[in-house]
């Protein structure tokens, strides 16, 4: 059998920080400060994934999701031996879908951005902050896509997406 060899794309590289970054926020309240970031990185996604790997790596959210990460995580950079823990998550995992979750987790990625996209619009047009309880869906969800086992706890989260999107 042949595999063949997969370009990093854009969307691969900022979806994999965001996961990364919500795999560090584990357990942490984001930042308020970071918040927009988060935000307009999972908004991007959809665009990210259209374009293919012809966006602008200069306006790319990637460097700064870093960033973010490493301000939340310090310890995590200098770390002598590094678990991997908080790295950013290698969208080959979904793209080769050997555990049979890559739809689910492609859908619960897309899912999520829309999510992050309407809470974005309607807090840019409220001059409200962003809800916190959406800010830890996004955070919670990221970090399932890269992290769940079996399709159960996906299944259950997209349909925690769901009651939340009738909210927005």
């Amino acid at each position: 059998m042949t595999t063949a060899i997969m370009t990093e794309t854009n969307f691969d590289r900022t979806a994999g920080a965001l996961i990364g970054l919500a795999r560090a926020a584990e357990g942490l309240d984001l930042p308020a400060k970071m918040e927009p970031l988060l935000y307009s990185a999972l908004s991007s996604l959809p665009q990210l994934h259209a374009s293919g790997n012809s966006g602008n790596e200069k306006s790319s959210p990637v460097l700064p999701l870093h960033q973010a990460k490493a301000e939340l995580v310090p310890d995590c950079a200098a770390c002598q031996s590094p678990c991997g823990r908080t790295a950013d998550y290698s969208m080959t995992e979904i793209y080769e879908n050997r555990d049979g979750l890559g739809a689910l987790r492609l859908s619960l990625l897309f899912s999520l951005s829309c999510i992050a996209a309407a809470a974005e619009a309607k807090a840019k047009n409220s001059g409200s902050p962003y809800p916190s309880p959406v800010t830890r869906l996004l955070l919670d969800g990221l970090f399932l896509t890269g992290y769940a086992f079996d399709a159960a706890p996906l299944s259950a989260f997209l349909e925690r997406i769901r009651e939340v999107w009738k909210s927005l």
